[in-house]
């Protein structure tokens, strides 16, 4: 284990040292991504390193799930998208800002452009665990209504991104070019004006409710119903250290949406 304070020669801070590398093969059909983070992390702040390469196959895809964690103060949020595979694999993307070591993450510092825009990579295990385990914040997970070539075209499109910020940095800002914004841009790629402006994608807090809204979410029951079963920290903790983590944080939805291994 290794943890950021005890590692004064890194650059970056935790996870940030590397950005994912995204080569599309058999007109793109397959992909395979470098500098995919599979670290495990626990409460002290430790961590285990782990970057991998992997290959999916992007006709396998069958679901996207969008992933809300909220700030202290409930109005501001992080969001994040994990793409499910036929067979049970899960690949999460999360644009944040790239900090660097001991570098704290700063609304008014975002936007005066301080920080690089990342796109990490990473298993769920990862991008969710890091949140629910490490940092302790709460995390909200909801299923999507996308269709399975809707999911395919809108990982598709994020992927492309990844790889342009890999050859080219861009400049994160905390209005205009966060986590939200980009998923919105990628978002109406895929459905040509699907989301408009709204406040609700500048206190990006109620980013879950204007999904629920705009009809990006599952149908059928109404959004305090979804946002109950949606929170996952308990089902994180118990699935932590199983191989079924991906099915385990999902288990409240049913086995109409928990993809089997």
């Amino acid at each position: 284990m290794t943890s950021e304070s005890n590692d004064p020669k890194s650059r970056w801070g935790v996870g940030f040292d590397r950005l994912p590398e995204v080569q599309f093969r058999d007109g793109q059909s397959t992909v395979q991504i470098a500098n995919f983070r599979r670290f495990r992390y626990q409460g002290d702040g430790a961590h285990e390193p782990n970057w991998t390469t992997e290959t999916f196959r992007l006709d396998d895809v069958e679901r996207v799930d969008f992933i809300v964690v909220p700030f202290s103060n409930h109005h501001l949020a992080h969001t994040m998208v994990s793409f499910g595979f036929a067979g049970g694999e899960f690949l999460t993307i999360s644009v944040e800002a790239r900090r660097r070591l001991g570098q704290a993450y700063s609304i008014v510092k975002g936007m005066l452009g301080v920080y690089p825009l990342a796109y990490v990579i990473g298993d769920e295990r990862d991008c969710i665990g890091v949140r629910t385990e490490s940092r302790r914040n709460t995390v909200h997970l909801y299923p999507s209504s996308a269709t399975p070539k809707h999911a395919r075209d809108f990982l598709i499109s994020m992927l492309h991104r990844a790889d342009t910020l890999h050859r080219s940095a861009e400049k994160y800002n905390s209005l205009f070019n966060n986590c939200l914004t980009n998923l919105r841009d990628h978002v109406n790629q895929v459905w040509p004006g699907r989301v408009r402006w709204s406040w609700k994608t500048v206190l990006t807090g109620h980013a879950d409710y204007l999904a629920y809204e705009l009809g990006l979410l599952r149908e059928g029951e109404s959004f305090e119903s979804l946002n109950a079963k949606a929170t996952i920290n308990d089902l994180a903790t118990e699935f932590w250290d199983r191989e079924d983590f991906s099915n385990g944080i999902r288990s409240r939805w049913g086995d109409e949406v928990c993809i089997s291994r």
